[in-house]
């Protein structure tokens, strides 16, 4: 949560508004070999009368990439690196 983005409304052509994320479910579709997730937002922007109630749209968050590797184990090395640091004299 926190993190900002855009959204494209259906009916508003190539206009996008700022946004900033809400919630994230914790759950995902799985698409096009991509990661969906459900999430809600408010926008940043007042943008006057053009959105109205019951619009729908996409957003794009780029929440950045890395390897499966690191993804796996970096818990466990900053864990182990915690407690070594503890113990070393």
């Amino acid at each position: 949560t926190g993190q900002q983005g855009e959204v494209l409304l259906r009916g508003l052509g190539s206009q996008s508004y700022p946004i900033e994320i809400d919630t994230v479910s914790s759950i995902f579709s799985p698409e096009e070999g991509q990661r969906y997730y459900h999430s809600e937002a408010h926008l940043l922007s007042e943008p006057g009368n053009k959105i109205k109630p019951g619009m729908e749209g996409s957003a794009h968050i780029v929440t950045g990439q890395q390897s499966l590797g690191i993804a796996l184990f970096d818990p466990f090395y900053q864990w182990f690196r915690e407690l070594l640091w503890k113990w070393w004299p």
